[in-house]
């Protein structure tokens, strides 16, 4: 996933959900306590700006109208 992500060179990515967040950072992440915060990962050289938000499918339904928040102001950054 670092390979792709570094071949793709995003200028941003979002990680839909506690889990998938924790793992790309490599750290603890509850999104309902860092919503719209920007963390970083760096790959080799580059830095990419990381959003943690609600996993709006399945059991996140419930969450979806903040995901859609929450997705809207990140891509204004």
């Amino acid at each position: 996933l670092l390979e792709e992500i570094y071949l793709l060179n995003p200028k941003k990515i979002i990680c839909f959900g506690n889990q998938i967040s924790s793992i790309l950072l490599k750290q603890p992440i509850t999104v309902s306590t860092c919503r719209r915060k920007e963390f970083t990962l760096k790959i080799k050289k580059k830095i990419y700006p990381c959003y943690p938000t609600y996993y709006p499918i399945g059991n996140g339904m419930r969450n979806i109208d903040k995901a859609i928040i929450d997705i809207q102001s990140i891509l204004k950054k």
